[in-house]
């Protein structure tokens, strides 16, 4: 504790457990070395090379100064997405040691591809993280801060992101089956080809998104405020309270309540016009061959062969 190792050399060191509380790693070289469960507190960090570094059950806080390239916190160069499987890297979650522990600021930190399945983020800032293709199933998230984050193709079926701001997320292409979005802030998302079936955006704020293509079906949305919204080819087919989306842009959607019941109505209604209009006419050809048959008849008495003649017939035998 408190020692001055500012330059010191320690690539490959092995430091698990080590007391480094109040200690200058000033542009200390630390790649490879192993910090698994060392104390941190007030270390100096800064300029301090971490690439490779066993950081197991560190907190980004205590890091934040360092050069974090190369570790399970290095900072998001870009939120596109990688190439590779969801979930598919655990580097992050096993650099924590608790499940409980506080991870601290993860605002703008590389995540994508990660299986973060399980952890604790506790008040964690994700904000302009990079979450694609991370998989989130079930994390709980309420309340957090996602304002800017990447969750592009992310699988995050069941995630809580209850009262959480997404503004300006990246969301195209995530699933959010069966997630929690209540009184979420998803203004200005990018939510194309996303899916939210059977999720529950009761209240949310969806000002100026855009969810074309995006499936919301089963959802829950009631009384969400939608002004601006794009929900071009959107297909919310068992959508509840469909009709609070006022404002949004409806072009085309999938599965609008009451528009089967139209459609059929106006169905059954072409039909019923067709087959009145053939009653009609059927109706109309029948007075007409009953008249034509009476003119017949008459015509067999009067008036005689022989050309038109005048006054009343003849008076009949007797």
């Amino acid at each position: 504790g408190q020692a001055d190792l500012t330059g010191a050399k320690l690539d490959g060191a092995n430091l698990s457990g080590a007391d480094f509380v109040q200690t200058t790693l000033t542009n200390a070289d630390l790649r490879g070395a192993s910090l698994r469960g060392a104390h941190l507190g007030q270390a100096q960090v800064g300029g301090a090379l971490l690439v490779g570094a066993d950081l197991a059950g560190q907190n980004i806080d205590d890091l934040r100064a360092a050069d974090l390239t190369g570790t399970p916190f290095a900072p998001a160069k870009t939120l596109e997405v990688p190439e590779c499987a969801v979930g598919s890297k655990t580097t992050f979650k096993a650099t924590v040691l608790d499940a409980n522990q506080r991870l601290g600021d993860l605002s703008g930190v590389d995540l994508s591809c990660q299986d973060l399945t399980g952890l604790k983020f506790g008040i964690t800032k994700l904000n302009n993280a990079n979450l694609g293709r991370a998989k989130l199933s079930g994390v709980q998230l309420a309340q957090r801060d996602l304002t800017g984050a990447s969750l592009r193709e992310a699988q995050a079926d069941g995630i809580d992101l209850t009262q959480a701001d997404l503004s300006r997320a990246d969301l195209r292409g995530a699933n959010f089956t069966a997630a929690s979005m209540i009184q979420a802030t998803l203004a200005k998302v990018d939510g194309r080809g996303a899916t939210f079936d059977e999720a529950s955006l009761i209240q949310a704020h969806l000002e100026e998104a855009d969810f074309t293509d995006a499936s919301f079906k089963g959802a829950k949305l009631t009384q969400v405020s939608a002004e601006g919204a794009v929900f071009v080819r959107a297909d919310v087919t068992g959508a509840s309270s469909f009709d609070d989306l006022d404002g949004a842009d409806l072009t085309d959607v999938k599965g609008r309540p009451g528009a089967q019941a139209l459609r059929w109505l106006l169905l059954f209604g072409g039909v019923a016009v067709v087959l009145l209009i053939a009653l009609i006419l059927v109706w109309r050809s029948k007075g007409i061959a009953r008249e034509d048959s009476i003119l017949d008849l008459a015509g067999d008495v009067w008036p005689p062969a022989g050309g038109p003649q005048t006054g009343p017939p003849p008076p009949g035998p007797g």
